[in-house]
């Protein structure tokens, strides 16, 4: 049973002829239930014995207010004095908000320095600071010097999300711990199976649980497969509050992450944009109870980890609560992932290093800072903080934008393509792995529609191997139907992507207004030129996004320049590494358009923005060489 006594003083230890201690007075302790405790601004206990917290805000303290009494109990044994100078009550709270106490020695040198030392520590003036529980003031007095701090030495962490390879290439030369988001797993399968087959050995499992508390994880097929994921809605204050999911939910991620050595336990972005701010609080304490309760679920010998997940706003202004909540948490280090760090500027730069440098100088545990870019990591390796982590491949900084965007991917969205060569059927592949079905397929006879999704596998079969016509495909499949003669924009059907890959001008301006019809948010060009310049112009005015075939066509242009990239050193590439490269090709191209095109003002224009940008590259390369 936890209780605050709240007015712990000499008045209330009783000592009998037996050397038993007893506490009386109860009539202001409670059993911790906030809901309960006097309202805010009344102060409530014994003025000298009082903390700074308990002066300021009587409702929100813990049994770390008790902790400060007895300090000042014990500097009073033994100095036979008070630790501060005050002739009214105004100036004693004053002085106990804001003055360090008179030192016990200048009222008694023959108190030890290491005695001194622990009245120091009882009685500081923020919690955090304090013993953090009542074993940890016992123990105090067997050791030599309380002021002990954890010895650390700079340590680089890798924060790997996909790059099997360069990690490979990087443990080779480097001893260094991973840190590895869980969700991953299945479609990064030889990533993940390098990890299983070195037992986890120095990674270190991210749970990527604070993607569940947005409706956008829905929408990344990793995160929806976890089976600690919600099945409906998302990972809400509301839902952490219900004792059998909550739970439940703790049961799943440990069953989960439980292959691993050194665990992240559960946690949530604490400045969550979805909420009020008033709840940052309610976010904080619930992220704690997630440390207390999954902690006593993990197996002896394996390391457990909090994470701090918050925004820059918040940890500068309430960096002390949110020290005073975690730094009792009974784990074997703290990760510090913090949002909007591109907008520190001098004063927030400060009050971020301060807390790092507190967090770890008050629970004697290592603190890493995640995702930090370099010069930052150096500076915090040179405050004595642990280690700092960023990617392998690219420095990577946190944004809430990145777990709350809606971002549309192809995650449980229907798709048509059309075409059933080379580039629809690895088109197929692709939406297929990213999550999306596929109901569509064609070739110069008719096109085929199948509703339970293509198989992908069968149909490589029947054109890649078998060299047959796509009703041999229809013919095997029982959900498939075959309808010759006809386009495959011609089917009614609702979808939400279109990939034309078959050939020019296969969609016209009627074909574009079925496909509007039909729900199309996006229409991506496989193909050369699929769409006749009339279709661009429904879609258009439509607001779907078009995506122009000259982006594709550079991504093709890509590979065969990581061909030959490959060829030049020797090399041979897996198919992975080269996708890896290809996505982070395509996603430049994208940006590329997209800034261009809003800087010609017309963002979702992004055959506006190929154009220009192709263009201006082309202009930039002749001025260089002074043909123009």
């Amino acid at each position: 049973m936890s209780i605050i006594h709240r007015d712990l003083k000499p008045d209330n230890i009783m000592i009998d002829d037996n050397l038993n201690v007893k506490i009386i007075d109860y009539g202001l302790s409670k059993i911790i239930d906030f809901s309960s405790i006097t309202s805010t601004g009344t102060q409530i206990g014994s003025p000298l014995y009082m903390s700074p917290e308990q002066l300021k805000d009587s409702k929100h303290i813990d049994y770390r207010a008790d902790i400060y009494a007895l300090g000042i109990i014990l500097y009073e044994m033994l100095t036979k004095n008070i630790p501060y100078k005050a002739s009214t009550l105004p100036e004693l709270l004053m002085k106990i908000l804001n003055d360090p106490i008179i030192p016990p020695k200048q009222y008694n040198p023959s108190i030890s320095d290491g005695l001194e030392n622990i009245i120091f520590k009882a009685t500081a003036k923020e919690p955090f600071a304090r013993f953090q529980t009542v074993d940890e003031f016992i123990d105090a007095f067997d050791k030599e010097n309380i002021q002990e701090e954890l010895v650390t030495v700079g340590k680089y962490y890798a924060w790997v999300y996909r790059e099997k390879d360069v990690t490979e290439q990087f443990e080779k030369v480097n001893k260094a711990d991973i840190i590895y988001p869980i969700h991953v797993q299945n479609w990064m399968k030889k990533l993940h199976l390098h990890f299983a087959n070195n037992n986890f050995e120095n990674v270190i499992i991210d749970p990527s649980t604070q993607r569940l508390s947005y409706v956008a994880f829905g929408n990344t097929k990793g995160l929806v497969e976890l089976p600690y994921a919600p099945e409906k809605g998302v990972i809400s204050l509301e839902y952490l509050h219900n004792p059998q999911k909550r739970k439940e939910y703790i049961d799943k991620w440990y069953a989960t992450v439980s292959i691993g050595q050194k665990l992240i336990l559960p946690y949530h972005y604490i400045s969550n944009t979805d909420y009020p701010v008033e709840k940052v609080d309610d976010w904080i304490r619930m992220n704690i109870q997630l440390i207390d309760e999954s902690s006593q679920v993990v197996e002896e010998g394996k390391e457990k980890y909090a994470m701090i997940s918050i925004g820059l706003g918040h940890l500068v202004f309430q960096a002390d609560k949110i020290l005073s909540y975690f730094v009792h948490a009974k784990v074997d280090g703290f990760i510090v992932q913090v949002s909007d760090m591109k907008q520190l500027n001098e004063q927030s730069l400060g009050s971020y290093l301060e807390f790092m440098v507190n967090l770890q100088k008050y629970t004697s545990k290592p603190v890493i800072a995640l995702k930090v870019p370099i010069p930052l990591g150096l500076t915090l390796i040179a405050k004595g903080i642990h280690g700092f982590s960023l990617g392998l491949a690219s420095i990577d900084y946190f944004d809430e934008q990145y777990i709350k965007e809606e971002k549309d991917s192809f995650n449980q969205k229907i798709v048509f393509v059309s075409g059933s060569g080379n580039v629809a059927i690895y088109a197929i592949e692709k939406v297929q792995e990213l999550g999306g079905k596929v109901v569509t397929c064609s070739d110069s006879n008719g096109y085929i529609y199948d509703p339970e999704g293509i198989d992908a596998k069968l149909l490589k079969e029947v054109k890649e191997i078998n060299r047959q016509r796509l009703t041999e495909y229809a013919n095997q499949r029982p959900s498939a139907v075959y309808h010759a003669g006809e386009s495959v924009w011609t089917l009614k059907e609702k979808a939400d992507i279109a990939l034309p890959c078959a050939t020019q001008n296969e969609i016209d301006e009627s074909l574009a207004e079925i496909l509007v019809e039909n729900g199309i948010k996006i229409v991506a060009e496989g193909a050369n030129m699929p769409c006749t310049v009339k279709a661009v112009s429904v879609l258009h005015e439509a607001d779907v996004w078009y995506c122009p075939g000259k982006a594709a066509n550079a991504g093709g242009v890509a590979v065969s320049a990581l061909e030959m990239s490959q060829n030049a050193q020797r090399l041979t590439w897996e198919r992975e590494q080269v996708d890896e490269q290809l996505d982070q090709i395509m996603e430049k191209i994208y940006h590329t358009c997209r800034q261009t095109a809003a800087k010609y003002g017309d963002e979702k224009n992004l055959l506006l923005g190929a154009n220009v940008a192709g263009f201006e590259k082309v202009a930039k390369a002749m001025t260089a060489e002074g043909l123009v």
